[in-house]
């Protein structure tokens, strides 16, 4: 049994695998109509989230719609786990129902992983609380890929709440691994306490700052992140204020940094916060062809999981 918990379970022929297939996908005319449409024919995946969702779910639903399957939707607050069940019986009763794979996200970090050891059914992490988004990341590195960065030396600028945020701890494992610079950028108190586990070159590729003009300079990609009020215990104002002044990105910043090439979000978007509206439309802006890129990246990944090919 395969899964997808964590960036680290994705080696580079793997995410050389996925990028072709994700590619291939993304540049069909019509995402519906791709030469796998009918992969998981009779084939069920469980979406659980109890986290609020619309880009991730959506598009996990419409992935797996795109290659044929069904899709089951759990309501966390009517599952019989809010009446004790182990994770056990209910990766078992999935699993009896019919379904191949469950996509969860979840605000219980070791959720996914003790889904995973039951070992009934492709488990995907689909983030779980502030620990990872893997499948976000994987879906930007498409996004990256397609626009011809990853075959440059590219700086990228992570701006925004790093330290709450799930997406960053999965491209703080992926980026350096693809040979990307990584510089991270946000006031003192939303920039992350540690990193992940990697080698001395590839903790060398990720810097810290605290100024705005030093993560932009040079950078090809800007790539914001939503500032998670949710996350925040002290809910400091002034914090707020300083980020909306000091780091939000906008249109004097594209004209400041010439190398700045490409503006990301993962979403959603608290425009006026992290971005600009008046960016909104700028041809910068790949905020929506990340979603794209991510349905395609979502269908590679099922795949390579339920599609039964050898890599």
């Amino acid at each position: 049994m395969i899964h997808a918990l964590s960036i680290d379970d994705f080696d580079e022929r793997t995410l050389r695998l996925l990028l072709s297939w994700g590619k291939e996908y993304f540049e069909a005319e019509d995402l519906a109509h791709n030469p796998d449409a009918e992969l998981l024919a009779g084939r069920r995946v469980a979406l659980w989230f109890d986290e609020p969702s619309t880009r991730t779910s959506l598009s996990f639903e419409a992935a797996v719609k795109n290659l044929g399957g069904g899709v089951v939707r759990i309501d966390e607050k009517c599952s019989s786990a809010v009446k004790g069940e182990s994770w056990g019986d209910t990766a078992a009763v999935l699993a009896e129902l019919g379904c191949s794979a469950l996509v969860i996200r979840t605000s219980d970090a070791d959720v996914p992983s003790a889904l995973a050891e039951e070992d009934a059914l492709s488990v995907i992490n689909a983030g779980n609380g502030t620990v990872e988004h893997p499948t976000q990341a994987i879906g930007d590195l498409l996004c990256l890929e397609l626009s011809g960065y990853l075959s440059t030396h590219l700086k990228l600028a992570i701006v925004g709440d790093s330290a709450h945020s799930r997406v960053a701890n999965s491209h703080f494992r992926l980026l350096p691994k693809c040979g990307i610079d990584v510089t991270v950028c946000a006031p003192a108190a939303w920039l992350p306490g540690s990193l992940p586990s990697l080698s001395s070159r590839e903790k060398e590729r990720i810097q810290l700052t605290t100024s705005l003009e030093e993560a932009l300079s040079g950078a090809t990609v800007a790539m914001y992140l939503r500032v998670q009020k949710e996350r925040h215990a002290d809910n400091n104002i002034s914090l707020y204020e300083e980020f909306i002044e000091k780091y939000q990105l906008r249109s004097e910043h594209l004209s400041r940094y010439p190398s700045l090439k490409m503006v990301m979000h993962p979403g959603p978007v608290n425009w006026g916060i992290e971005i600009s509206p008046s960016l909104r439309n700028s041809p910068k802006c790949a905020i929506l062809r990340q979603v794209r890129c991510g349905v395609a990246m979502r269908m590679a990944l099922l795949r390579y999981l339920l599609g039964g090919e050898e890599e």
